[in-house]
């Protein structure tokens, strides 16, 4: 198996994609969450679980600019921060988070 990268870094950069969100965000400044692995062991399930609550909370960092209370600034927010769960995700290139990051979408999926 690979080595993992010892961190994951996330971007708003990567998600702002609408134009007048975009031009918010360039004004703001590009925010980025470096995320350490070190310490986990990624072929355990709770450390997958705990890299992956990580990785959420520095998507929902990254992409707070964009977050807002009307419906179409909620919407991309959420976009955001999914799109940039799954890309620090497949960076990982860890089988174990995949899996539960997969298990999760389908709890979650199930529930709604």
């Amino acid at each position: 198996m690979k080595r993992l990268k010892p961190i994951v870094i996330l971007s708003l950069a990567l998600c702002a994609s609408q134009a007048a969100f975009a031009t918010s965000a360039a004004n703001e400044g590009v925010l980025t969450r470096r995320i350490s692995l070190s310490g986990l062991d990624l072929s355990r399930p709770a450390d997958a679980a705990q890299l992956y609550h990580r990785i959420q909370s520095a998507a929902a960092y990254v992409c707070q600019p964009l977050k807002g209370d009307d419906l179409a600034r909620t919407m991309h927010y959420r976009s955001c921060v999914k799109g940039t769960v799954s890309r620090a995700v497949a960076d990982t290139r860890a089988p174990l988070l995949t899996h539960y990051v997969v298990s999760a979408d389908t709890r979650s999926f199930a529930q709604e």
